[in-house]
């Protein structure tokens, strides 16, 4: 059974659409005392995340535009939300080695999934 990777609460990622973006969100983030560690794509980010994180950053911009752009329509994001809370094995969202459990989350987050597709399809 492979471990979870510890997570580090002080350790935020950033993915942004440019450099400018990258350099003045990088500021933000130290001149609060966190660790912050820029990245440049997707697959870095993934790759970044295996060692543990407290948060991770991503602007409108790269979600909806830099992500999608390998993926046909109907695979794209057209709405998220965030949520103000550690998803944890302890409070049952995260399997041991911190996989998703779909079907817990589903139901408890119904109301805001459902709401974001009520306002993006109606």
């Amino acid at each position: 059974m492979s471990q979870a990777p510890a997570i580090d609460q002080e350790r935020v990622l950033v993915l942004a659409p440019t450099p400018a973006d990258a350099a003045l969100s990088r500021t933000i983030i130290l001149d609060a005392g966190l660790a912050c560690h820029v990245e440049a794509d997707s697959d870095s980010l993934a790759r970044s995340v295996s060692a543990g994180v407290g948060a991770i950053l991503l602007t409108e911009e790269v979600v909806t535009r830099w992500d999608n752009r390998e993926l046909a329509r109907v695979e794209t994001i057209k709405a998220f939300r965030l949520i103000e809370q550690l998803l944890t094995a302890e409070d049952e969202e995260l399997t041991p080695t911190m996989k998703l459990k779909r079907t817990f989350v589903n139901v408890k987050y119904k109301d805001l999934i459902d709401g974001m597709y009520e306002r993006s399809h109606g």
